[in-house]
């Protein structure tokens, strides 16, 4: 098997968040390299890891996503790959010097006109000037500009602005495009165009490092991808199973958000208050979610809600209102027992409420309960669960397969599953 054409072993960046440090700092570093010393590993004051020990490959003809939270080291990762900055540790081989960085500016100048802006991008990718006015017009044609292609770039739209830098990336021809965040430019009809050219720019053999928060695109172009996590490597695998394992630790982070929120409250504030319309003979003490089978929940997923409440005396004519909602603090729907043909008896002591899905039509996600016990006749309440105080949160938990991916990424609510047929 060839070697890669991109191969990063061991690779880390630190910098300096104090910038009078920084620039001692830069000094001190330069002399060690002078003097042949190996550079430093440890971290001094005011300075933090970007990148720490990453490592990865990427072939000829490859496309590999990389993803992860905002200050994951991303950019990093683009910028030293790339040559704008040196890395602090590590070996970066890249066995081609024809690379293009892709991003929305494209390097274009607002000053100079589109025309200009083609032939000095060409010029500074090494074309010989005998071929830019060949190359100039395929760019113009790709770009569907012509009309305003001798106006100065900085009267054009963001859409023309990025039509125009994308076109001239069509006319390079490099071994490796380093995408950052760049594939959402221009109209649909453009941006598919674009794709088309990717496309067959990766038929031809070329290689793409697409870094994006756009997961869906992620999926669906890149097979394999690497997850990075406060400059860590966390997984690098089938886009599939990465992007499943970023979904995951997002749930765990808002899992961990929340459960400081609640250790920083009064215990009394957690427990169920009464409003002054509320009666204190009937108390809701827990509302709790989860799959019979002791599973995670799924979409599409059998769950059971369980209500347990306290009445100091028996008690009829009541009804029991669940209400879901999502984080928005939006309903999505509100369940009701208690009419007929239901029957809602309460007897003096410890009470039970279940309620039970057989198959959740809730797509991935965070939801929340709130519960309201509430006289039939007067509607007025008798208690509630998650109104003064914090709802119960559960979460729907995403398989590891395209289809999941899409619903996290489209931020859907429901999950429907039709009956699906051709003719």
């Amino acid at each position: 098997m060839s070697k890669p054409l991109l191969e990063i072993s061991g690779l880390s960046k630190k910098f300096c968040s104090n910038p009078h440090r920084a620039l001692r700092y830069f000094l001190a570093d330069t002399g060690r390299e002078i003097l042949c010393r190996p550079p430093s590993s440890c971290i001094r004051e005011d300075e933090f890891w970007a990148l720490r020990d990453v490592a990865f490959s990427l072939h000829s003809g490859e496309v590999l996503g990389v993803i992860g939270h905002n200050g994951a080291g991303k950019s990093t990762l683009i910028n030293l790959i790339a040559g704008l900055i040196r890395p602090t540790t590590g070996e970066i081989i890249l066995r081609t010097k024809r690379v293009a960085l892709m991003d929305h500016g494209g390097g274009l100048n607002s000053s100079q006109t589109g025309r200009e802006n083609i032939r000095s991008q060409l010029f500074m990718h090494g074309y010989p000037s005998e071929m830019i006015p060949s190359k100039e017009q395929s760019v113009i044609e790709f770009a569907e500009i012509s009309t305003f292609i001798d106006s100065a770039v900085g009267t054009y739209s963001l859409g023309m602005r990025q039509r125009l830098a994308f076109s001239i990336y069509t006319q390079l021809d490099p071994d490796l495009f380093i995408v950052d965040e760049a594939l959402n430019g221009g109209d649909l009809r453009f941006r598919t165009k674009f794709a088309s050219f990717l496309r067959e720019y990766v038929g031809r053999g070329g290689s793409i490092l697409l870094c994006s928060h756009e997961l869906h695109a992620i999926q669906m172009l890149c097979p394999r991808s690497i997850l990075l996590e406060q400059g860590k490597l966390v997984m690098c695998g089938i886009s599939t199973d990465v992007i499943a394992v970023y979904h995951q630790m997002h749930a765990e982070q808002e899992q961990n958000i929340e459960a400081i929120t609640a250790a920083t409250c009064m215990e009394g504030e957690l427990q169920t208050k009464a409003t002054p319309n509320e009666s204190d003979e009937i108390k809701i003490t827990s509302v709790s979610a989860k799959n019979p089978k002791e599973q995670p929940i799924f979409p599409g997923g059998e769950i059971n809600l369980e209500i347990r409440f306290h009445s100091t005396s028996s008690r009829e004519g009541v009804f029991c209102a669940v209400e879901i909602g999502n984080e928005l603090l939006e309903s999505l729907s509100t369940m009701v027992f208690g009419y007929p043909p239901e029957s809602l008896r309460l007897r003096a002591g410890e009470n039970f409420v279940y309620c039970r899905f057989k198959s959740l039509p809730l797509a991935p996600g965070t939801y929340q309960v709130r519960v309201y016990l509430t006289e039939k006749d007067t509607a007025i309440p008798l208690a509630t669960f998650g109104v003064e105080t914090r709802p119960m949160s559960f979460i729907v938990t995403k398989a590891a397969d395209p289809k999941s991916n899409m619903a996290v990424y489209r931020k859907n609510i429901l999950h429907l599953e039709p009956e699906w047929w051709t003719a």
